[in-house]
């Protein structure tokens, strides 16, 4: 069988390589010059960095996978995170239990419980039962009103803005219930892996991997229309004339999939319409000076602008990158959202004055260089019910697959759910 991936993000590149492992000839198709998508990178002197905050788990199994196979694994570091939340105007750390308990934003009693719920999440092995119940309504049987408030509605508000409270419970579920494992062996830091030269490295190598395989990897060529005859694919338009093919396998978000595809049914197209998205903004800072004292700075202040801060740079040395402090300031947003339309300069001034209220050191002149990142579509909006309204790979279409980060329920759109998406594709898709 002849296909053509759609897509050369993580998902787009995990079903290439799984089919062309399983003897089809495949071509993929990026419309960006580089690979990765969300996980794509940019040169900052002589390093890698990616356009997106990224890190792994110990459980991502299948990134690290990836890793071994494509002899990465000397290059994978493992080092303790740290987190905190901004509130009240100061940085509370966040990071182990002891941390939790010197939590002063809240009660003692309401630190106990807030930390007692995050094992009973920790412990759940099945999900499903949450599909039906919001965050909020969960919380409110475990946690006090003002830790829901404090702590996970932010965090809520962030990632789904206006429809956080109808986001299921299930979703916090799949970002916690994963992650109790990252910990160290006492149980007190969670430990995150980094590629030395960063995630580059590991899109190269499995193009390169994709190509010994026999597939073909094409960068820098959008995808036209899918071309379709008596109900079943046969090719796809694209740059140079059509590629002809047996399957076509769309990674990309749905609103880019319908694009291409007219000739989906409207009931079809109707309910993959209802699924509605989030974007993304993330500006990368080289900065002279650290900006926040952890790694993964969440935002509980509403007086400051942006949803949240990462310093790359308290989590990979410094010395990384000439000496210069990375540092991400990022919002989640509806598509439509005025700060989505702002150029570079204007996101940063927008944010400058949160900026100094993380740090009243923080002064422009540290700013040594910047980089703003866009996605449109960037994640999936879980509202209550999510599983019954998930669509599956399968289309009206005859040879024509959809998958993407919209299949990934409960779990969060990150590296390693990508990757085991598409591995899952193809091992459950019979392929004639």
């Amino acid at each position: 069988m002849k296909a053509v991936v759609i897509g050369g993000g993580i998902t787009g590149l995990s079903v290439a390589h799984a089919l062309a492992g399983s003897g089809h000839r495949v071509v993929l198709l990026e419309r960006e010059k580089r690979l990765g998508g969300l996980a794509g990178s940019f040169r900052l002197g002589n390093a890698w960095i990616e356009r997106f905050y990224h890190h792994i788990f110990k459980t991502d199994s299948a990134i690290l996978s990836w890793i071994d196979e494509i002899g990465l694994s000397d290059r994978l570091i493992w080092r303790p995170s740290s987190i905190g939340f901004f509130l009240g105007g100061r940085v509370h750390p966040f990071t182990t239990p002891l941390d939790l308990l010197r939590f002063s934003p809240l009660r003692l009693a309401d630190r106990l419980k807030l930390g007692l719920a995050v094992r009973r999440f920790q412990r759940m092995g099945e999900w499903e039962a949450l599909d039906g119940v919001t965050c909020e309504e969960w919380f409110s049987g475990h946690v006090s009103p003002a830790a829901y408030r404090t702590v996970w509605e932010p965090l809520l508000r962030l990632k789904f803005g206006d429809e956080c409270a109808r986001i299921p419970a299930a979703w916090i579920w799949g970002r916690i219930h994963p992650r109790a494992r990252s910990r160290s062996a006492g149980g007190m830091r969670e430990e995150l892996g980094y590629l030395d030269g960063g995630f580059e490295s590991m899109l190269e190598g499995m193009a390169e991997s994709i190509a010994a395989r026999g597939g073909e990897v094409i960068t820098g060529t959008a995808a036209g229309r899918i071309i379709e005859s008596g109900g079943r694919v046969r090719g796809v338009a694209a740059a140079g004339g059509e590629i002809a093919c047996d399957a076509v396998i769309s990674t990309t978000p749905i609103p880019s999939f319908l694009e291409i595809a007219p000739q989906l049914p409207p009931p079809y197209r109707e309910r993959l319409s209802r699924i509605r998205y989030q974007a993304a903004v993330c500006l990368a800072l080289e900065c002279a000076e650290r900006v926040s004292p952890v790694y993964w700075l969440n935002i509980s202040d509403s007086s400051v602008t942006f949803g949240g801060l990462i310093e790359h740079t308290n989590f990979v040395p410094p010395s990384r990158y000439g000496g210069s402090r990375i540092v991400y300031v990022f919002n989640y947003i509806g598509e439509d959202d005025p700060i989505f339309r702002m150029s570079e300069g204007d996101y940063y001034a927008f944010h400058e004055g949160s900026l100094r209220r993380v740090n009243p050191s923080f002064r422009g002149g540290w700013v040594r260089g910047m980089r703003l990142s866009k996605a449109r579509h960037a994640t999936v909006v879980y509202t209550l019910g999510y599983r019954g309204a998930m669509p599956p790979f399968e289309t009206p279409v005859a040879g024509l697959y959809m998958v993407n980060t919209s299949q990934i329920y409960p779990y969060d759109r990150n590296m390693n759910n990508c990757a085991a998406l598409g591995k899952r594709f193809v091992s459950e898709t019979k392929f004639d």
